[in-house]
């Protein structure tokens, strides 16, 4: 995303679509999420809608330890 589009609102409203059209989905129970440390915008983006910060873990896709997020979507009430 070009830094002309940032603190506008728009990954925050993606990543609440892609949120709740996954609760419509009876299978799915759980999302997880990442983002490296050095955004901290998109950290706040994944709190913001509700998912809850588990700690650090390893990345093989990014070769690296990131912050690692959950959101169990069965108890989250939306």
């Amino acid at each position: 995303m070009s830094k002309t589009s940032w603190g506008k609102g728009y990954a925050t409203e993606a990543a609440s679509v892609c949120v709740d059209f996954a609760i419509k989905n009876p299978t799915v129970k759980l999302i997880y999420a990442s983002a490296d440390s050095k955004y901290a915008g998109s950290l706040k983006i994944l709190e913001k809608i509700g998912f809850e910060d588990k700690g650090m873990k390893w990345f093989d896709d990014t070769n690296q330890e990131e912050p690692y997020y959950e959101l169990n979507i069965k108890v989250e009430k939306r």
